[in-house]
């Protein structure tokens, strides 16, 4: 019965130590993945807005504008580990 025991409270322990382990994968709120937009497209003119951001699968969808140099695009930022990608911009 003892054996039985321990088996019984090891089991437990690594069911508990993978579940913790699973769930400690932060991702990035929406509020969060605007500044890295903002950040990434800042320039010294103007500001960058943000007019729209959608979350699809892994990533956020972020567009965004900044009128004092009519520039505007779309960028996607993973949530899970914070990576930029530019899908689309424009100058005017």
């Amino acid at each position: 019965m003892n054996k039985k025991k321990h088996r019984l409270v090891g089991l437990l322990v690594l069911c508990i130590a993978a579940f913790i382990g699973c769930s400690d994968r932060e991702e990035l709120e929406e509020q969060q993945a605007e500044q890295i937009v903002i950040e990434h497209h800042q320039k010294d003119i103007g500001h960058v807005e943000i007019t729209s951001i959608t979350h699809k699968g892994n990533r956020f969808v972020v567009e965004w504008v900044n009128d004092a140099n009519c520039e505007q695009g779309t960028t996607s930022v993973r949530d899970d580990t914070g990576a930029v990608t530019i899908l689309g911009a424009s100058i005017c």
